[in-house]
């Protein structure tokens, strides 16, 4: 139990405030898909240490142009090294740098670590 509603999550690399994050687990495991819609809505809403504009655009695209169309349709929990692999082929296929790449997956990564319980822990810890 937490005493502020908006206190943070303890993990220095989560950024959401748990009273934000708490929303964003609005089904048990969603699709890339649908939680990535949810955590950019989210992204684009705190006022919170709030995100440059054309990093949420980067974000938007990397979601809409490539890890939507490739891996989208996965549920969250189907989520590993293998799974993404068909996401860093096609990029490299296409030519794409390895920043990148490197960036795209990153986002995947912060789209799975935005599903978290009711008191704002993620629920699908990836390293």
């Amino acid at each position: 139990m937490h005493s502020s509603t908006n206190s943070f999550s303890s993990d220095p690399d989560r950024h959401i405030p748990k009273s934000q994050a708490s929303c964003l687990n609005l089904k048990p495991d969603p699709t890339i898909h649908e939680q990535g819609a949810d955590w950019l809505a989210a992204l684009t809403t705190r006022n919170w240490n709030p995100l440059a504009l054309s990093t949420l655009n980067l974000w938007a695209g990397a979601l809409k142009n490539w890890i939507y169309p490739v891996i989208g349709d996965l549920r969250i929990s189907q989520v590993h090294n293998a799974t993404v692999k068909p996401l860093v082929q096609a990029l490299v296929e296409a030519g794409r740098t390895p920043w990148t790449i490197k960036t795209y997956v990153l986002v995947v990564k912060m789209v799975v670590a935005s599903v978290t319980d009711d008191e704002g822990e993620p629920l699908y810890i990836r390293h």
